[in-house]
């Protein structure tokens, strides 16, 4: 075997250990890397799907709030204390619901956005660190 020969196999298997080491630093295999984006896509498309309900429920509870507003006004007016009672009691529900909803939305917002992170750096790092070595 020739000095040129030895030395190259030598910087190629120095290579080869620093991305592979490179790798095992960061706990990431390619595998892992691969699991990782898997499920944080899967948690995306949940929590979209999540923000998509909540934003619809919103907007209902403002819905029904408005009409129990009106319908407390008329109970109000005409005197009926037992009717604008539970129209109260309505409205104070459907707003607890918005606010759970709104609460609802900001979290899975921000783990949308952990996620998409997540999943930037998981694959920005692979590419990385599975170059191949010249």
């Amino acid at each position: 075997m020739s000095l040129k020969n030895l030395v190259i196999g030598a910087l190629v298997s120095v290579g080869l250990l620093t991305a592979n080491l490179s790798m095992a630093q960061n706990g990431t295999t390619t595998t892992d890397a691969k699991t990782v984006v898997k499920k944080d896509k899967k948690d995306i498309r949940k929590d979209k799907k999540d923000v998509k309900k909540d934003d619809k429920d919103i907007k209902k509870d403002k819905k029904d709030v408005a009409k129990d507003k009106k319908a407390l006004k008329k109970d109000v007016a005409a005197g009926n204390k037992s009717a604008a009672k539970k129209e109260a009691k309505d409205i104070k529900a459907d707003k607890k619901d918005i606010k759970a909803d709104k609460k609802d939305v900001k979290a899975d917002k921000k783990d949308i956005s952990k996620d998409k992170k997540q999943v930037k750096h998981v694959v920005h790092h692979a590419h990385k660190t599975t170059k191949p070595v010249k």
